[in-house]
């Protein structure tokens, strides 16, 4: 019976933050190959109420699968400056000197899911969520951070 319970405990360790890597890969188009090198979740990944959800998580894209981050959507970095007047700006977010990045800020609607916008000069006076990336193509790293604020 100790055994047991120690398996489940162990897979519950496992899988933690897996709904959250998945978000992640989702709403960047992650390469799905890319290896996840960090995840961090506030609030964690144990609970049903999430209000204020924060995702940080850093991938290493093989160079074979790099093209994506570097074609529309993406553009090229520097990010533009209305993301750090965001509400809990991103920075965790680590922006090299060059490479690419991807913004988008999204307003929910009731019985519908987001309906994103990609960042610009001005953002919309009122927004539900951003998500910004930027990828480093010389070291092949992407750093994302998703923020809801409901």
């Amino acid at each position: 019976m100790k055994r047991v319970a120690f398996v489940l405990a162990l897979l519950a360790c496992r899988s933690k933050g897996s709904g959250d890597e998945a978000r992640v890969r989702a709403a960047f188009d992650v390469p799905s190959d890319a290896t996840l090198v960090s995840l961090h979740s506030s609030p964690d990944d144990t609970g049903f109420q999430r209000e204020g959800l924060r995702i940080v998580a850093t991938f290493h894209v093989k160079p074979a699968s790099t093209g994506p981050l570097t074609a529309p959507p993406w553009s090229s970095l520097p990010l533009p400056a209305s993301v750090a007047g965001v509400n809990r700006p991103p920075s965790e977010l680590v922006v090299p000197a060059s490479g690419t990045y991807r913004c988008e800020v999204g307003v929910y609607t009731t019985g519908t899911s987001h309906t994103m916008s990609p960042c610009s000069s001005t953002l919309p006076a009122h927004f539900d969520m951003y998500r910004v990336a930027t990828f480093d193509p010389s070291s092949g790293s992407l750093s994302t951070l998703m923020q809801f604020y409901y």
